[in-house]
């Protein structure tokens, strides 16, 4: 799952605010230079020939397709609590891009982040926002590594 190009479009560098905002403070220069936080991050991949997400987290293998349902057929308490802006929200982001807003930080220029990524603990379901489309996927396998 590589379009073989470095820096690549299919790795979404993905963080949740607390640790985006950390980051942010990084790539302004606003920690001391022998302080390095940790900031966590998740590396998902985008199959662009099946259109499933990849990633690994706590030792388990995570597969996502999309979701044949829209948010309205959602029979879960996450379709209102994504309604309301409650779900947990992380910031997605491929190479280029982030090297684009990396670029804008530095020049205390503004910036929009390409996609917000909303999860929900109950039904496993990840919901990826880019500009006005709503792509909803749902947990397709969940393998424990070894």
């Amino acid at each position: 799952m590589s379009d073989k190009i470095v820096p690549n479009k299919v790795i979404y560098w993905t963080y949740t605010k607390e640790n985006w905002f950390q980051r942010v403070k990084f790539v302004k220069g606003e920690y001391p230079k022998w302080e390095y936080p940790v900031i966590e991050f998740l590396a998902i991949r985008n199959c662009e020939k099946c259109n499933r997400l990849h990633y690994i987290r706590n030792g388990k293998k995570h597969v996502y397709v999309i979701d044949s349902k829209k948010l309205d057929d959602i029979n879960c308490s996450c379709k209102e609590a994504f309604a309301k802006g409650e779900l947990e929200e992380y910031f997605s982001m491929n190479d280029f891009e982030l090297d684009e807003i990396d670029a804008k930080i530095r020049k205390n220029e503004s910036y929009e982040l390409p996609r917000r990524v909303r999860f929900c603990h109950e039904c496993k379901r990840i919901f990826v926002q880019k500009g006005d489309v709503l792509k909803i996927y749902c947990l397709e396998e969940l393998k424990e590594l070894t």
